[in-house]
């Protein structure tokens, strides 16, 4: 998970144990160096590397799609993954897209990009009133748009409206 924005460097170290089954005497010292060595693990074995809540490390604001202060080196990690042959897979979770993907992605080759839908007002209803949830007909369409339809994001949300309106959508 990317929710806590570990730098890349710690974040390739983790990684490079776990395929090396754990041993850090191995351990090149610089980034570059980490980053080559994990693309020669991804072309050794088969595996899905999962980078979650990319959002976390890119700017806010203007300049969609392009990383944090301090978190630029996962764009060349995302460029060096696109552009090497291996047997791996890394999928990566955002509400935006990184610029490295979209210069990377096509319909048949390896970089793809895939979005999803906002569910439906009938599913948000689904989803939260088996956590305690009333609302009138207005309210439902009302709380799934201001979340614009992010099923996450409702089931955050659901657990303050039920501590602190009583499950009551039309009071939140």
């Amino acid at each position: 998970s990317l929710r806590n924005a570990p730098p890349l460097d710690e974040l390739l170290v983790d990684w490079i144990l776990l395929f090396s089954d754990q041993r850090s005497h191995d351990l090149p010292k610089g980034l570059n160096q980490r980053m080559l060595l994990l693309l020669n693990h991804l072309r050794q074995k088969r595996c899905l590397l999962v980078l979650d809540n990319a959002e976390t490390i890119l700017q806010a604001g203007k300049k969609a799609g392009h990383f944090r202060e301090g978190f630029e080196d996962y764009g060349q990690l995302i460029q060096r993954i696109g552009d090497s042959r291996h047997q791996s897979c890394l999928l990566l979770t955002s509400r935006e897209k990184p610029r490295q993907i979209g210069v990377l992605e096509s319909e048949s080759g390896p970089v793809r990009t895939l979005q999803l839908a906002p569910i439906s007002v009938g599913a948000g209803q689904a989803i939260l009133q088996d956590r305690g949830l009333v609302g009138s007909d207005e309210s439902w369409p009302a709380l799934v748009d201001r979340y614009s339809g992010n099923p996450l994001a409702l089931k955050l949300m659901a657990e303050t409206i039920r501590e602190i309106f009583l499950g009551d959508i039309g009071k939140f």
